[in-house]
């Protein structure tokens, strides 16, 4: 008999990342018994984790992750692919698109409740954008409800809850903010936003990616090192799918340009055109194809499904 049970990998972020720390909550409702389970197999669920580095020839089931930061290796024969995030990861690992079903965030029942929404605009940064800078003092200024990303999945999801539309830099805060139906827009505040990663994901609907760039990023302090390696990388490396190096910060910032960012979102949230979401039954019809994959996979592991 195996002395191993099935493991979740996980993006762990120091402090927490909502959208990664979805997995300990998605997988465990679906399958109560997943981590009980005596199989010598690792599920890969929500986030983007397939590239970066070479994997050992332990067995592996994908449910829903991306690639979208890092070299791609080619994935073996050890590979379970049920399903990825979206049409470009299917691309990249040179499988059928017809493994492009979503992220695995849309089977969160947390998620599945219908419209409801209150009166204010919330405010996602990427979470380590929240560490760059004091987004809070930033979002009153703007009358927006600023959202720690960090924060569990539960506090996320019922802070969207409150509002009528979501700016986010977050692709998690449009994801949560889509599947229940609140409008978003997403906003590039610095470097780190990955073109890829939303490209991915959206993929797989009909909705459009037209991101608002912040004319400067916002940091409260930079070391020199840091500040001439951004001025090199601002210099010599143009934006791509992966970063916007033009968002590198060489410099602590001013006042003057804190007034450019909350000038910036405030012409985000006045605008109401700048929002999407998709529909009801586009959304339905994807939580079926999922809950079809996971019925599946639980079958052939021998494991308890619950919806």
């Amino acid at each position: 008999m195996l002395d191993r049970t099935l493991k979740i990998e996980i993006c762990r972020v120091p402090g927490g990342n909502f959208g990664d720390d979805l997995n300990n909550i998605v997988w465990q409702n679906l399958f109560p018994n997943i981590l009980e389970t005596r199989n010598d197999c690792t599920v890969y669920g929500i986030g983007t984790i397939l590239g970066g580095k070479k994997f050992d020839s332990s067995p592996k089931v994908v449910m829903g992750s991306g690639l979208g930061y890092q070299k791609i290796y080619p994935l073996g024969k050890h590979w379970d692919i049920r399903w990825v995030r979206g049409q470009l990861s299917t691309q990249a690992l040179g499988i059928d698109k017809k493994f492009a079903l979503g992220d695995g965030a849309l089977l969160w029942s947390e998620l599945n409740t219908g419209k409801q929404h209150g009166d204010v605009i919330g405010f996602i940064p990427h979470h380590a954008t929240w560490e760059s800078y004091d987004w809070q003092a930033i979002a009153e200024q703007v009358g927006l409800l600023v959202i720690n990303p960090k924060r569990s999945p539960t506090q996320i999801a019922n802070e969207i809850k409150q509002c009528s539309r979501i700016i986010t830099e977050s692709l998690h805060g449009a994801l949560f903010a889509d599947c229940l139906q609140i409008p978003w827009h997403p906003v590039v505040l610095a470097y780190r936003f990955n073109n890829f990663k939303w490209k991915d994901w959206l993929s797989i609907y009909q909705l459009p990616f037209k991101p608002s760039i912040a004319p400067i990023p916002l940091s409260n302090s930079i070391g020199q090192l840091s500040a001439i390696k951004n001025f090199c990388a601002r210099t010599f490396i143009s934006d791509n799918n992966f970063r916007y190096n033009s968002l590198r910060a060489v410099k602590v910032s001013t006042e003057s340009n804190e007034q450019e960012i909350i000038n910036f979102l405030g012409l985000i949230a006045s605008n109401e055109n700048l929002y999407t979401c998709s529909s009801t039954t586009t959304l339905n019809a994807m939580r079926d194809k999922l809950h079809s994959a996971c019925k599946l996979f639980a079958h052939q592991y021998d494991l308890a499904f619950t919806l």
